[in-house]
């Protein structure tokens, strides 16, 4: 077999591995033709830029994770050629689904320069996305508000400089392979090396360094182990305690609060400075959508360190003062919320400053305290419902559906002066309900240490 078929069987083993990505998919081209079979002909082209481009910027985004997480393996595992086949994949990829909508869009009417531009943004977008996450779409409305979207692209001026950021982006894309694949090549010196097992005293949530400093002892010796002991036996400070022994820290990080209150208040100061007192109060809303992705992102790290430390919570289970389930599951959820301080207290000094100097209506400010309960309830939903199954896949109906119903109810609860009351009422219920049964489920479950982690729904770690 010659490596253009290895790439291309590669490359749909990467994209359609799960028959979902495939039904997806055939949903687009479905909703792509019935929409090509009822507008007028001049606008087909359109339609076919658009459409290509929404497929080839959630399959970059896809096949980017993908790439990263395989030529990691690849490259612990010393697989040869590994690298210069994925970019032949990625290649395939770019001529089947990036380049043959671009030149059909044209060949029905569109110009090439604006086809070529609209399909290597989205490719290009795909693959920041999986890489940087997706803090950036904050800048789309900023750029919207001055000249709308389409007359943005309308230019040539912008489809030229859209076609050189888009190159320069996949032309980034195709070391992906090399850079993932030397990483994970390192990973077993980076183990060996002592020089991770060092912790700075505010990385300590039992206290077990400061008492190990006092002594005279290192925190390894047995000055410690009888206050760890005893943590765990008696449950105080339990949640430390789990937290250190995973990998990830409850405490606080204020210099962080501080740096995000500082740029927060920046934020809004910048916005009023150049729009006054608008009642879009868009600078307020980026400033808590910013949070309500921060606390996201903590809950994500916490379960990550939960599903990799597999061998750690054997461990633990095996220690003479290991505590009963009930325990352990209530630290845990304690442990979900503690997490979660540090960008509560950013979004809640920020809304206090903002109300204090007259800067924000008081119906934003409610709206950005749904915004922000409305994320914290349905992620920690989802992850009591992901922790209180048998298995945890790649990903699970019941998170997705925790996280729509709960979206559901804080839109519900936001429009709630142009609904009636009533409505406000389901949407307070839509946002509680999944959450306190996703709680219900996890404490009528047995406790799952150590958790049996699907091998796909581990992500590579890397520094």
């Amino acid at each position: 077999m010659d490596a253009v078929s290895i790439a291309l069987r590669i490359l749909g083993r990467l994209l359609f591995y799960r028959p979902l990505i495939a039904v997806l998919l055939m949903l687009v081209y479905l909703v792509t033709a019935l929409l090509l079979a009822t507008i007028e002909p001049d606008k087909r082209g359109i339609i076919i830029g658009i459409m290509g481009g929404f497929q080839a910027g959630g399959l970059a985004a896809l096949l980017t994770e993908r790439i990263r997480r395989f030529s990691f393996t690849a490259g612990q595992l010393g697989l040869p050629d590994h690298a210069r086949i994925m970019r032949l994949a990625q290649a395939w990829f770019l001529v089947l689904l990036m380049m043959s909508p671009a030149i059909v869009a044209t060949l029905l009417g569109m110009q090439p320069l604006r086809a070529v531009a609209i399909l290597g943004m989205a490719t290009a977008a795909g693959i920041v996305l999986a890489t940087y996450g997706g803090w950036w779409l904050i800048l789309v409305p900023l750029i919207g508000r001055s000249m709308p979207l389409s007359d943005w692209l309308a230019l040539p001026a912008v489809q030229a400089v859209a076609v050189a950021a888009s190159a320069w982006v996949i032309w980034r894309w195709f070391r992906l392979p090399r850079s993932a694949e030397r990483t994970g090549g390192i990973s077993p010196s980076l183990l060996a090396d002592a020089a991770h097992e060092r912790a700075s005293l505010s990385e300590d949530p039992a206290g077990l360094l400061s008492a190990a400093a006092q002594s005279g002892q290192t925190p390894n010796s047995s000055a410690a182990a009888p206050r760890l002991q005893i943590n765990l036996e008696t449950g105080r400070s339990l949640p430390s305690v789990l937290a250190l022994g995973f990998g990830y820290s409850v405490a606080i990080a204020w210099r962080a609060v501080l740096y995000g209150i500082g740029v927060a208040a920046l934020v809004l100061l910048a916005w009023h400075a150049s729009h006054g007192r608008r009642p879009e109060a868009l600078g307020y809303i980026i400033v808590t959508a910013a949070c309500c992705l921060a606390l996201v992102g903590r809950m994500q790290g916490v379960l990550q360190r939960l599903t990799r430390t597999s061998m750690e919570q054997s461990l633990l289970r095996l220690s003479p003062q290991w505590p009963e389930a009930r325990q352990i599951k209530q630290a845990i959820v304690q442990t979900t919320f503690l997490v979660q301080r540090g960008s509560i207290a950013v979004w809640a000094v920020t809304s206090i400053f903002a109300a204090l100097l007259g800067w924000m209506d008081k119906r934003y400010l409610i709206a950005g305290g749904v915004a922000v309960a409305g994320t914290s309830f349905a992620f920690s939903g989802a992850l009591f419902a992901v922790l209180a199954r048998r298995r945890i896949r790649e990903w699970h109906l019941s998170t997705i559906a925790e996280v729509i119903l709960v979206s559901a109810g804080a839109l519900a609860v936001v429009f709630v002066g142009s609904l009636p009351n009533l409505h406000a009422l389901y949407g307070v219920v839509l946002m509680v309900v999944p959450p306190a049964l996703a709680l219900c489920w996890y404490a009528m479950a047995p406790l799952r240490l150590p958790l049996d982690v699907d091998p796909r729904a581990v992500q590579p770690f890397e520094r």
